[in-house]
Formats: structure tokens, C-alpha cells, sequence
């Protein structure tokens, strides 16, 4: 099930979609985030999956 993150919705909302506000979007999305005992590794993962997703939209027009 796919799970929206608001706080990245509302960021890149009537932004132009460049490297700068991708890396800003995938900060978004994890912010506020609190990590379980042993996956804390994963937040800079996921932060790092939304950056690359929307760079690779921006390169692909």
C-alpha cells in the first residue's frame, strides 16, 4: 500500500522540479520521522529513493 507523505506534497507543490527541490522533497518526506530500534538506516534510504525518483523525471524530458 503506498503511503503519501503531506509534508513532501505540500513542499513540491507549484515548485519547478529541479535537483535543488528534489533533494528538498526527500527531506520532506522523512521529516518528522522516528526510526524503530534497529532500522534507523532506512530514513537516509527512503530520503535518498524520493531525490533519485524525481531527478530521474526531471532528466527524462
Amino acid at each position: 500500500m503506498p503511503w503519501r507523505s503531506k509534508e513532501a506534497e505540500d513542499f513540491i507543490t507549484g515548485k519547478i522540479l529541479n535537483t535543488v527541490n528534489a533533494r528538498k522533497t526527500g527531506a520532506a518526506a522523512v521529516s518528522g520521522v522516528q526510526p524503530l530500534e534497529h532500522n534507523g538506516y532506512k530514513i537516509p534510504l527512503f530520503e535518498g529513493i524520493i531525490e533519485e525518483a524525481l531527478t530521474a523525471i526531471t532528466n527524462s524530458g
